[in-house]
C-alpha cells in the first residue's frame, strides 16, 4: 500500500522539520509557499509560462502584481486598464489631478504644488508583509502614519460632552473608571471564590497603577487625561482636566474612538509611502514597459475550450479589437464585471451579481495646519457624531505653512446619505463639522476636492461588503471559470485592503502556474 498524503507529511516533519513539512503541504496544494515573516513566495520558472499569452484585466494593485508575477514567470501579459492611469482605488490626487464621479461636475484639484490628498488607501499596517515586500523590492520609501494621536478630539453632543475633548481624556478616563469599578467589587468580595486574599491584593495594586486610582480605590481624576493649562516652571502645577461623567461612556460615540486602534490592522505602526499612495503602482509600471494598455474598456470576455477572448475598446469608443490569450486574471471590481458580457455559468455570474459594496466619500481641503499650532494634533484622526465620521489630519509635512485635511471620511450608510447631497451641501457640512472641532478655522479651508466611490466610474463602490467571507457566492468566486480566474480584494480575507489585492493575485498566479506547468508536462509525455 502506497504511503498517505498525512503519513508523508509528517515524515517531512519529523526529518526535515517544520519548512519541510510546509514545502510538502505546498507541493500538494494544501498551503502556499511563505517567508518567515509570512510573506508569500512564488518562486517561479522564468520558463514557467513560455508560450503563454495571458490577458489581466485591470491595473489596480491586484492587477499589476499579477501581470509582474506573470511576466516574471515567463508568460507574454496583456493589460487592459479602462481609466487613464494604473491604480484602481489607489489614486493620489495633486495639483491638476481630475477627479470625476457619475451624476456631478469633474473636479480639478488646485493643492499647492507638493500637496496631494490620498483618496483611496490611506494607511499600510505593518503586517501587510507582501504589499510592504513589494514596496522595499521597488525603493518605494516608506514615514510612519499616525493613526492615533491622544491630541485629536472627539464631539458627541447626544452624549453631552460638555466640549470636544481629547482621545487621551476619553481612553484614561474610560480605564480609571473601569479600574474604579471594578476594584470596588474586589473589595466588597465579588471575586472571593475566584481569587485568594494575595492575589486579589495584587489586582487591587495592579488597578490602582492601571487606573490611576486614589488611595480608596476610587477614580478621581488624573493628570494622563491633560491640562487646561500646562503645567510651567517653579510651583506651576497646571491644573488637570476635570474628569468627565461616566456616563458619557454608555454612548457609542464616545466610546467608538476608543476601540478604533485596537482593531488588528489600525495598531501601530503603520506607514505610508513618501509623496503618496501613487508611487506603489508607479513602482509596478517601470517594471512592466510596454504591457499596460491604458484608456481600454472591456467588452466582452469569452471562455474558449483552450483559452479566453477578451474584447475591448478605446474609452471614447470606437471599433472593440480582441485579445486572444491562454489565461485571463479578472480583477475588475464585481459591480462593473457584473455589466460586461460574459459565457461565464450561470451559477457564476449570479455570484458576481449577487455581491454588494460599501460605499466611502472623503472630503480634503487645503489648509494652514491650525491643528497643530493650536491643537498640538500631529496625525491621527478626530471623531464626530455625524455623517462626516472623522477628521483625518495629515502626518506627512510637519510644520510645513500648509497641509491637506481629510474634513469627512464615512463609509456605509452614512457614505451613502452623504453621496446624495449636492456638492454645495457636502462642503458646508464638512465645514461645520471644522467649525464645531476647531471653533474659528472653518474659514481658512480651501480647494476641496470631494470623492465618493460608489460613484466613481470603473470603481462603483470602495470595497466588497461580505455579509460572510465564507458565503457561496464567496467560495464559487474563488474558483476559475475555466481559463478566467478572478482576484482582487473583494476574494481575500481583507476586503478593502491593498494586502488582500496583493495576496489574491498571487493565489490566481499560482494557480495559472501550475495549469500551465501541468499542460507542458502533459504534452512532454505525449
Amino acid at each position: 500500500m502506497g504511503m498517505r498524503r498525512r503519513d508523508f507529511l509528517l515524515a517531512l516533519a519529523a526529518v526535515g522539520g517544520q519548512q519541510a513539512a510546509m514545502a510538502g503541504m505546498h507541493a500538494l496544494g494544501f498551503a502556499p509557499m511563505t517567508d518567515s515573516n509570512g510573506a508569500q513566495r512564488l518562486d517561479l520558472s522564468p520558463s514557467t509560462g513560455a508560450g503563454q499569452r495571458v490577458v489581466v484585466v485591470g491595473a489596480g494593485i491586484a492587477g499589476l502584481v499579477a501581470a509582474y508575477e506573470l511576466s516574471k514567470a515567463g508568460f507574454r501579459v496583456d493589460v487592459l486598464e479602462a481609466r487613464d492611469r494604473t491604480g484602481g482605488r489607489n489614486f493620489t490626487v495633486r495639483k491638476g489631478t481630475v477627479l470625476g464621479m457619475n451624476g456631478s461636475p469633474d473636479q480639478q484639484s488646485a493643492f499647492d504644488e507638493g500637496l496631494y490628498f490620498n483618496a483611496g488607501p490611506a494607511r499600510i499596517p505593518s503586517t501587510h508583509v507582501n504589499l510592504l515586500g513589494y514596496c522595499r523590492e521597488f525603493g518605494v520609501r516608506m514615514e510612519v502614519l499616525v493613526n492615533a494621536s491622544r491630541s485629536a478630539l472627539c464631539a458627541a453632543q447626544d452624549a453631552s460632552l460638555p466640549r470636544p475633548v481629547t482621545l487621551g481624556q476619553l481612553e484614561n478616563d474610560a480605564r480609571g473608571y473601569i479600574s474604579g469599578l471594578l476594584s470596588k467589587d474586589i473589595r466588597r468580595g465579588a471575586l472571593d471564590e475566584e481569587f485568594s486574599a494575595e492575589d486579589k491584593e495584587k489586582l487591587i495594586h495592579f488597578l490602582s497603577e492601571y487606573g490611576d486610582l486614589d488611595p480608596d480605590g476610587a477614580y478621581t481624576g488624573s493628570s494622563r487625561s491633560g491640562y487646561r493649562r500646562l503645567p510651567g516652571a517653579a510651583d506651576d502645577v497646571g491644573v488637570a482636566n476635570a474628569p468627565l461623567d461616566l456616563h458619557v461612556f454608555l454612548d457609542r460615540n464616545v466610546w467608538r474612538p476608543l476601540v478604533h486602534e485596537e482593531v488588528f490592522d489600525y495598531q501601530a505602526t503603520m506607514l505610508e509611502p513618501v509623496g503618496g499612495m501613487d508611487q506603489i503602482p508607479r513602482g509596478f509600471e517601470s517594471r512592466l514597459p510596454g504591457v499596460i494598455r491604458l484608456g481600454r474598456v472591456v467588452s466582452r470576455i469569452e471562455r474558449t475550450p483552450d483559452g479566453v477572448i477578451v474584447s475591448h475598446k478605446s474609452a471614447d469608443a470606437g471599433e472593440a479589437e480582441q485579445i486572444r490569450a491562454d489565461y485571463a486574471v479578472v480583477t475588475t471590481p464585481l459591480p462593473v464585471l457584473a455589466r460586461i458580457p460574459t459565457n461565464f455559468d450561470r451559477e457564476f455570474s449570479e455570484a458576481i451579481r449577487s455581491v454588494t459594496y460599501d460605499s466611502a466619500c472623503k472630503v480634503a481641503w487645503q489648509s494652514p495646519r491650525f491643528w497643530e499650532t493650536q491643537n498640538h494634533i500631529y496625525g491621527g484622526l478626530s471623531f464626530v457624531d455625524t455623517d462626516l465620521g472623522v477628521l483625518w489630519y495629515p502626518s506627512g509635512g510637519l510644520f510645513d505653512s500648509n497641509g491637506v485635511l481629510v474634513a469627512g471620511y464615512n463609509a456605509g450608510p452614512q457614505a451613502d446619505r452623504f453621496g446624495q447631497l449636492s456638492r454645495t451641501a457636502q462642503l458646508s457640512a464638512s465645514r461645520e463639522t471644522v467649525e464645531r472641532l476647531h471653533p474659528g478655522f472653518s474659514e481658512s479651508l480651501i480647494r476641496p476636492v470631494v470623492i465618493c466611490w460608489q460613484h466613481v466610474p470603473f470603481s462603483q463602490g470602495a470595497w466588497a461588503n461580505w455579509k460572510t467571507p465564507q458565503s457561496t457566492a464567496y467560495k464559487a468566486l474563488n474558483e476559475p471559470q475555466g481559463r478566467v480566474y478572478l482576484a482582487g480584494e473583494h476574494l481575500s480575507q481583507m476586503p478593502g485592503w491593498q494586502e488582500g489585492a496583493v495576496v489574491s493575485a498571487l493565489r490566481a498566479v499560482r494557480l495559472i502556474a501550475d495549469d500551465a506547468t501541468a499542460l507542458q508536462k502533459k504534452a512532454a509525455t505525449r
